[in-house]
């Protein structure tokens, strides 16, 4: 079985200030791999995600080489780190060849504000550095609203990268017109070669993914800690496809 959205962090380190903000007593202590195996059982692989603020992630990137990958449970381990796509073509090059240093590191995440407005420049910028990505062969993992990728998915599927959306794209669950420009959204990508990642086990949220998108575009990850769900409750035709994808698209 393949996770693909864990997060691991030693509270000590302070490089996690999104977490002492969230103030959730149940997250406010490190998480390693022990603590993940005692909810989940053993699994094959795992794909952690970034979670350290920006500035760091070459610190938790360390940290995670020294703590994670290297583990007594035989686990094959890849991570996402974080770099901004909207950078200039130039920087972005130059920030993305500290990570070679790193093997394990598979790609990168960026969390889009809800206020990010993606003009002509950015739009250029974004295009041209994915396509660096996937001439590097590194997997983009993107956070963002359903307008929002509404407003990249063309910029997205051209630049040929290989796309994970986080979150299945953040559908809002309660709010009627939320939800139906989440549902708009996951027809517009429907059969695409972009893939979705479940990160909850809602019905009604993993009914509305399983019957729009494609199998091929399925992903599910527990989200540890933040969820202390098992990904056994997931069902288990999201599970199969999961492990069939997950190996393709990581390399496991």
């Amino acid at each position: 079985m393949i996770d693909t959205h864990v997060h691991f962090w030693d509270i000590n380190l302070n490089i996690h200030a999104w977490v002492k903000t969230r103030a959730d007593p149940l997250l406010m202590r490190s998480f390693n791999l022990d603590d993940y195996i005692h909810l989940q059982g053993r699994v094959d692989g795992l794909v952690t995600i970034e979670a350290a603020d920006n500035r760091h992630t070459l610190q938790e990137v360390a940290w995670i080489a020294q703590h994670i990958v290297t583990n007594p449970y035989s686990i094959n381990v890849k991570h996402m780190a974080y770099i901004d796509v909207l950078q200039t073509p130039d920087d972005f090059r130059q920030q993305l060849a500290v990570f070679t240093a790193y093997p394990f590191v598979c790609g990168f995440r960026q969390i889009f504000p809800l206020t990010q407005v993606f003009n002509s420049d950015y739009l250029l910028y974004f295009k041209n550095n994915l396509g660096l990505l996937r001439e590097k062969n590194y997997v983009f993992n993107a956070q963002m609203k359903p307008r929002q990728l509404l407003q990249v998915k063309d910029t997205l599927i051209e630049s040929g990268v290989r796309c994970v959306i986080d979150h299945a794209g953040l559908p809002g669950m309660g709010n009627e017109h939320s939800q139906q420009q989440w549902l708009a959204m996951l027809h517009a990508f429907s059969g695409t070669e972009v893939y979705f990642k479940l990160t909850h086990t809602a019905p009604e949220i993993v009914h509305s993914v399983v019957e729009t998108l494609a199998r091929h575009q399925l992903l599910i990850g527990s989200n540890f800690p933040v969820n202390q769900q098992k990904l056994t409750d997931f069902p288990q035709a999201c599970i199969a496809y999961n492990n069939v994808n997950a190996r393709q698209l990581f390399n496991f």
